[in-house]
């Protein structure tokens, strides 16, 4: 696992300076904080901090080929390089180490770029190619580990994270409005877009190819829609047998590695198949909260019994400014998913015994899992009672709320959540469950006139566009292949991948394996949802290999109680951050309608608790990035930039707040 970061004038002959790559991998040193290293040659530099997993003494960065014509830097794991790599060997091709990345540079002499379709792990790297002048990126097909790139009047940087890349006084800092508005919508920002215009992501399963003639981009995999399998027990024992196999491949380290164990299915089945695999000491950990409606510690404990591992967790503690500082101080982009804070907390925890660890992201997205997916089914025959059988029916249940203090919230509230997602347009079909913070407050509401009225609203795009290119026709199938796409991606991968590297822990994740997702596609929906249980053929493969209550458990999340410590112990902190002279100050966010968000939240007549964290990360996120001015997005000519004025101040404002390298007191 590492950070890795470069520059390549392929518009100028001007060199790199090597101190910038220098500072730009620096600022990446939590997600390797064993070794750095650099190559540097004509139009180009390379950098990278390495986390050493595979091959602790031999495996430095950059890795050359024979005649060092060929350098790669990598961030992530080559799961399958052992068999890649007798293959290579058998063609002629001689390795200097045992690293797992060597395979990407003998692999591109043998393949070029099709090397690709021959790697199985989670990835970015960029490799240089001097013989064609060519630098090549590319991005591991389910997103598991990110990368950033900006062209410059120079040419291209690229980083693993963005604050690397604003340390390039070339790059632009225009906040991008389209992506705030994604942002108050989804919580978090999709790729390809980041907070600046200047910047994009590299999406999933892509890569570039930037030489004299410009930065082309390609998709070299994708999703299809294969025979589903017809036998339940063969589908069945299938699934067991590919998550095996990719928890065999997943273990592999000269490290120690351990397990996420939340006492939910997902992590219950990975870590039933680390014992399976004859692992002898398996280290597991949890986190869970005081409130008992979001406490899953004694489930992960029952777990951990059952399977022998040896178990440690730890109570998230709702007097949490500082980690919410601490949390917000490594985010690069404006993200209000909460689960961050427990999931920061359990990596933190866990890295005190271990460097590697497995988590069970993915298996919602694969098997159907989350509640969402439930919804729809239940919205579809909740669509078919008259409205007035409706009215009656939220008449009947009351206008209390539950105030936050319960994770699924009161049957009103329920019921209120399936008017409002019936309400949106039809063509959103699934992206209605998804939207935080509705689209018509987002317009009218919460973020100031920006000059688009009438025009066809971008912040659904993510959504559309998967939806319009999906190959699925079952209703399921194609939610899970849009999840698959757009929030397993930007919100829970770039949550786990960034609470891990804060503190050099690197996160594993068996679901995501393209061979178990291609194979999961093919499992036909009615033995994922099956009624109302989600999972179903997950939990008939781990039958009599997981305790009994942890295979009946419903889906119950890593969510935090945010809606009743607003109420309590962040009361001062959502109040100070929100403030009126505060909002007016900054200029982008509308004083009455945030005004009303928490004044109606705070005295106990609505639940506006995700909207008010996303706010508050907002502001978290844009104090730390650097001062604002009071310019509103209004102002600007250009229809896709706020002016960067906006982002005045210290060139330097988000790398001081990017590091975290102080793990600070406990929670």
């Amino acid at each position: 696992m590492c950070g890795i970061a470069g520059i390549y004038n392929f518009k100028s002959a001007e060199a790199p300076r090597r101190e910038l790559v220098e500072q730009m991998t620096d600022v990446l040193r939590h997600r390797g904080p064993d070794d750095r290293g650099f190559f540097a040659t004509g139009p180009v530099a390379l950098g990278m901090r390495r986390l050493s997993i595979i091959d602790l003494e031999g495996g430095a960065q950059p890795i050359g080929n024979e005649d060092g014509s060929v350098q790669v830097v990598c961030n992530g794991e080559i799961y399958n390089h052992r068999d890649l790599r007798r293959e290579l060997e058998s063609k002629g091709h001689r390795f200097r180490s045992r690293s797992d990345v060597e395979v990407i540079v003998h692999g591109y002499e043998e393949f070029g770029v099709e090397v690709l379709q021959k790697l199985n792990g989670m990835f970015s790297f960029a490799l240089w190619d001097a013989a064609s002048r060519r630098l090549f990126l590319a991005r591991d097909r389910m997103g598991i580990k990110p990368l950033y790139y900006a062209e410059t009047s120079a040419g291209l940087v690229f980083a693993s994270e963005l604050k690397a890349l604003l340390l390039v006084p070339e790059v632009r800092r225009d906040l991008d409005p389209v992506a705030l508005r994604q942002y108050f919508t989804w919580e978090y920002i999709p790729a390809p877009r980041t907070p600046f215009v200047g910047v994009q992501k590299v999406q999933p399963a892509t890569f570039l190819l930037i030489d004299h003639s410009g930065v082309r981009s390609s998709v070299y995999w994708r999703l299809q829609n294969l025979p589903p399998l017809s036998d339940l027990n063969e589908a069945t024992e299938g699934l067991r047998s590919h998550l095996m196999r990719s928890v065999r491949l997943q273990m592999e380290a000269d490290v120690p590695v351990g397990a996420f164990l939340s006492g939910g299915l997902d992590s219950s089945a990975i870590v039933a198949c680390l014992k399976e695999s004859g692992k002898s000491s398996i280290h597991t950990f949890s986190i869970g909260f005081p409130e008992q409606d979001f406490n899953e510690i004694e489930h992960a404990r029952h777990v951990a019994e059952f399977l022998g591992t040896s178990h440690r967790d730890e109570i998230l503690q709702p007097r949490c400014l500082d980690l919410i500082q601490e949390v917000a101080g490594f985010l690069d982009e404006p993200f209000a998913d909460n689960s961050i804070l427990p999931t920061f907390l359990v990596s933190r925890l866990a890295r005190e015994q271990v460097k590697v660890v497995l988590s069970g992201d993915g298996g919602d997205e694969l098997f159907g899992g989350y509640d969402h997916y439930k919804a729809d089914r239940i919205a579809s025959w909740y669509a078919r009672l008259p409205a007035g059988a409706r009215r009656l029916l939220l008449t009947h249940l009351g206008n209390g709320d539950d105030g936050g203090h319960r994770k699924r919230g009161s049957w009103r509230r329920r019921m209120r959540r399936l008017e409002e997602a019936l309400s949106l347009p039809a063509d959103l079909e699934h992206a209605r469950w998804m939207v935080r913070t509705s689209t018509a407050m987002v317009h009218a509401d919460l973020i100031q006139e920006d000059g688009r009225a009438g025009e066809l609203d971008p912040t659904l795009e993510p959504w559309t566009d998967s939806f319009r290119h999906s190959p699925f026709e079952e209703r399921l199938s194609r939610q899970l292949e849009v999840d698959v796409k757009t929030f397993l991606v930007d919100d829970i991968l770039f949550k786990v991948d960034r609470a891990s590297m804060a503190v050099s822990l690197e996160a594993r994740v068996p679901y995501l394996d393209h061979e178990l997702v291609e194979y999961a596609f093919r499992i036909p929906e009615r033995w994922k949802l099956r009624w109302l249980e989600g999972k179903w053929i997950l939990r008939k493969a781990f039958r009599g290999r997981l305790p009994r209550r942890v295979l009946h458990r419903r889906k119950s999340g890593f969510s935090v109680p945010v809606a009743a410590w607003l109420r309590g112990d962040l009361r001062t902190l959502a109040s100070d951050l929100l403030s009126s002279s505060r909002l007016q100050r900054q200029g982008i966010l509308r004083v009455g309608a945030v005004d009303k968000l928490l004044h109606d939240h705070l005295n106990g007549s609505t639940d506006n608790g995700r909207a008010l964290w996303a706010l508050i990360m907002f502001q978290l996120w844009s104090e730390r990035s650097a001062g604002w001015k009071s310019v509103t997005p209004a102002a600007s000519r250009d229809r896709d930039t706020v002016p960067s004025a906006l982002f005045g101040g210290r060139r330097d404002g988000l790398t001081g707040s990017g590091r975290v390298h102080d793990r600070g007191g406990r929670i």
